[in-house]
């Protein structure tokens, strides 16, 4: 695979070749790209969350992944070249919830009372902001190396996020 999100930017135009090289977003070829190699891993055994639940609709998410990929990297979306940045609808990133308690505080402290196990409505209902934005967050998390996505024994939900240092035995026995 590329190194060019070691050296540069990460090109949107090779996300999408990637996502269809991989069967449609299904091998999660894209997700490695953009660093997410958890996520990645999870798409190739599940077939990309059962290809409708996670590989199509990262075919709209992949702009919002690229821009950021190239913010952890450092790359805002005026140096990107022309072309490759996504629409300004969706360009900000999550904000904090309040003026008082950081989105990350609340991730953290929502965390550590949910067993180390999340969700976007979770947090969202411990905060003001949207599900977007929780999503956002907890994906952010994972593309840092501080929580993983992990699928769950008895699908309800599929898919949650796991912060690993405030796991309690009974929240593992709820993952696969």
């Amino acid at each position: 695979m590329s190194d060019t999100g070691m050296r540069g930017s990460y090109s949107l135009e090779l996300a999408y070749l990637l996502w269809v090289l991989g069967g449609c977003g299904v091998l999660g070829l894209h997700r490695h790209y953009l660093r997410k190699h958890g996520t990645g891993v999870l798409w190739a055994f599940t077939g990309g969350l059962g290809f409708l639940g996670g590989a199509v609709p990262d075919l709209w998410r992949l702009p919002r992944m690229v821009e950021e990929a190239n913010a952890v990297r450092g790359y805002s979306a005026s140096s990107l070249p022309a072309g490759s940045a996504e629409p300004a609808a969706i360009r900000h990133p999550a904000t904090p919830a309040s003026a008082t308690e950081s989105l990350e505080r609340i991730v953290l402290r929502t965390a550590k009372s949910a067993g180390g196990v999340l969700t976007p409505a979770i947090v969202s209902g411990e905060s003001t902001c949207t599900l977007e934005e929780a999503r956002t967050e907890l994906e952010r998390w994972v593309s840092a190396g501080d929580a993983e996505l992990r699928a769950t024994r008895d699908g309800s939900p599929p898919t949650v996020y796991v912060v690993p240092e405030f796991l309690t035995e009974e929240s593992k026995s709820r993952l696969e």
